[in-house]
């Protein structure tokens, strides 16, 4: 009899156990489902024009008698590196205006 006790009572701390893992894990999926869905329709129906008009105007070939033209280098694969996302070639094409006086058209 005793025995059924102690089979019971661990039987319950491990039910509590699981389902306290159970609510942790649902905390976890609500907080990756935060979506910029602003993001997301910006990069599906703007991100192609804009990546085409970065890429045109700090393409390397057109910079290449210029003192920075590694610093564009680099620049133009990160422009290609976020090609479908939106917001970062927004701060890319400020990038390129402030601080290259690449004008974008």
């Amino acid at each position: 009899m005793l025995f059924f006790k102690y089979l019971s009572f661990f039987q319950g701390i491990i039910i509590v156990f699981l389902i306290f893992l159970l609510l942790k894990m649902k905390n976890k999926d609500k907080e990756k489902s935060v979506i910029d869905t602003d993001n997301v329709f910006n990069s599906i129906y703007k991100s192609k024009d804009l990546f085409k008009k970065l890429s045109l105007s700090c393409h390397p070939d057109r910079h290449q008698n210029s003192e920075s033209y590694i610093e564009i280098q680099k620049f133009y694969q990160e422009i290609t590196k976020d090609k479908y996302n939106y917001n970062n070639l927004v701060k890319h094409k400020e990038t390129a205006e402030l601080i290259y006086k690449i004008k974008i058209y």
